[in-house]
């Protein structure tokens, strides 16, 4: 039995440290399905139905056809504020009598035994059974919320050059943003969400080149080449082992161990296409294409063991790099605007290939020693994999440009609604990136303040239905299943779940741009 437990013990460290897995979700492009809609005060002023008009710096972004609509030098530069409001109530798991597969396994005491030989004593207790769910009735945890909720991002800064070389119809640009995002959150360390995540920090920044060419006014071609750079870290709490059937236990933050992961990824290599067309004097019709994007983080892991459970510090041998490889979606974007001498009008839909986001690709360089014992195996830590389960995301964009005071004052107005790119049942939802399902309502403005001057601002509040999740599968230890046997044939999950509850969330984002041309 000895050899076994020992076993035993080995394979629930590594599912313990599979958990790295969920570190790392999308955090490098904007996505209607993950995030907010996009960049450009200009833009979310009017609920970023922009891809048609596309007629400032923003077509950087937007629609690149759209920079050979500006002539001579143009300059942008300008940033968002954001108000991010999250509050989360955990709760426990399914309600008594539903397993995590719909079944309980044989529970004798706190052992588990193989459900087809009850005399085969496997020596762990029973994970089938969720440790929160308190058998009788679901445990609540308590309530948390984001404690960094005011933060600038989304800075953007564009230069172009209409006409360029005084050919006309041509233009070049470089330029530099950094997506839709919000990219700290920062939690009670030693809250209820603390298996999930503590602390997030993300920089991601998009410089590139572009050029556009206006071959006539039903054809407007433009291409932006990028190389994204991101910079992440997130820290957060994992139980090592935890104890069937004991809530509070498993609960006590004596017993946690903590990970901190730092990466970077300075060549992720994307682009954007864009064409424009204007058939007749009243509609304007656009399209852009962004290519998918590759990210293959490298970093390092480090890992301070559980307090009360092994006083003796477990050890990190060998390099203990890691690389997160993940790849991110097509998303394309297709507007009509029609236009009057006073107003304008557009309308965008959005669809982003979520659904090709099929894993997180975990490559590993760890060995973990257990404790100081010569006679004791150290555990190499294999490569995985984490599926994610998203699902293609759709958005809806509604914009308007207001001439009040023609070539002194615009007003904008628009709404938006996009499709949540987390599973039906919200199994994988996480204080991560706790957006889903949104409908957004914005306001904008731009003052001709001089001759070359023009002064951007814009308003959005995002309105997003409680999520409330029952079947999360997010666990202390990891979102995956150790291989108990080794041979595939018991397949256990881990600890509490941690991501059941309600999710209350919504945003506000304060934008502003300064575009100077000559």
């Amino acid at each position: 039995m000895g050899t076994e437990m020992v076993r035993i013990r080995q394979s629930l460290i590594i599912v313990g440290w599979v958990s790295i897995c969920v570190l790392l979700i999308p955090a490098n492009v904007s996505a209607g399905g993950l995030f907010y809609p996009d960049v450009g005060t200009v833009a979310l002023g009017r609920g970023s139905a922009f891809v048609a008009r596309a007629d400032t710096l923003g077509a950087f972004y937007y629609n690149p056809a759209g920079l050979s609509k500006s002539k001579g030098i143009h300059l942008l530069l300008g940033g968002n504020l954001n108000d991010l409001n999250v509050d989360f109530q955990r709760r426990g798991a399914a309600e008594e009598g539903e397993g995590l597969d719909g079944e309980w396994f044989p529970l004798d005491d706190r052992y588990f035994f193989d459900p087809d030989d009850p005399d085969n004593f496997l020596g762990v207790g029973n994970p089938q059974l969720d440790y929160s769910n308190g058998v009788e009735d679901p445990q609540d945890f308590g309530s948390v919320s984001q404690q960094t909720p005011l933060i600038i991002n989304s800075v953007t800064a564009i230069a172009s050059w209409g006409d360029a070389f005084a050919v006309e119809g041509l233009a070049l640009a470089l330029g530099l943003f950094a997506p839709s995002g919000y990219t700290k959150h920062r939690y009670d360390p030693d809250g209820p969400q603390r298996y999930a995540i503590r602390e997030l920090n993300s920089t991601i920044i998009y410089p590139g080149f572009g050029i556009s060419y206006a071959f006539n006014r039903y054809f407007q071609l433009g291409v932006v080449l990028l190389n994204g750079m991101a910079f992440l870290s997130k820290s957060q709490a994992s139980r090592l082992v935890p104890t069937p059937g004991d809530t509070h236990y498993n609960e006590d933050a004596g017993g946690d161990a903590s990970l901190s992961l730092e990466f970077k990824d300075m060549s992720m290599v994307t682009g954007i296409i864009g064409v424009l067309s204007h058939p007749v004097d009243w509609l304007e019709v656009g399209v852009s294409v962004k290519l998918p994007v590759t990210m293959e983080a490298e970093g390092t892991v480090d890992y301070t063991a559980p307090e009360d459970d092994y006083p003796d510090a477990v050890s990190v041998e060998g390099h203990n790099n890691v690389v997160v490889k993940q790849r991110f979606p097509w998303m394309v974007t297709t507007g009509l605007r029609y236009i009057h001498r006073l107003f304008d009008i557009e309308l965008d839909f959005v669809w982003e290939n979520w659904r090709s986001y099929e894993s997180i690709d975990i490559e590993l360089d760890l060995i973990i020693d257990l404790d100081d014992d010569p006679d004791t195996p150290d555990n190499e830590i294999p490569d995985t994999y984490v599926p994610k389960n998203f699902r293609d995301t759709y958005s809806i964009r509604l914009g308007s440009d207001i001439n009040v005071l023609p070539e002194h004052l615009i007003v904008r107005l628009g709404w938006f609604y996009q499709s949540s790119a987390y599973p039906e049942n919200n199994s994988t939802f996480s204080l991560d990136f706790p957006y889903g399902e949104q409908f957004g309502l914005t306001f904008g403005l731009t003052w001709h303040a001089f001759d070359f001057v023009d002064l951007n601002l814009a308003y959005a509040h995002i309105f997003q239905p409680t999520v409330t999740v029952t079947e999360g599968i997010l666990q202390q230890s990891s979102g995956t299943r150790a291989d108990i046997l080794g041979d595939g044939s018991v397949m256990l999950p881990l600890g509490n779940t941690v991501n059941n509850g309600t999710y209350d969330v919504n945003l506000n984002i304060f934008s502003a741009s300064v575009k100077a041309h000559f």
